[in-house]
């Protein structure tokens, strides 16, 4: 995103989808493969036992 004061760029901001990035460099599995499903999976059972445990 750029802001401009006058005719120049006073601001910047750039924003990245790092989840497709790491896809790309091979560091995370396909989207919607059977890898990233389980991973999803245990992520989210960890999460609960998580919140269970004080």
């Amino acid at each position: 995103m750029y802001v401009f004061r006058g005719d120049r760029v006073c601001r910047y901001q750039a924003s990245y989808d790092t989840g497709t990035v790491a896809r790309q460099l091979g560091l995370l599995p396909a989207h919607d493969s059977r890898t990233e499903r389980v991973l999803v999976l245990l992520q989210r059972l960890l999460t609960a036992v998580r919140a269970v445990r004080p």
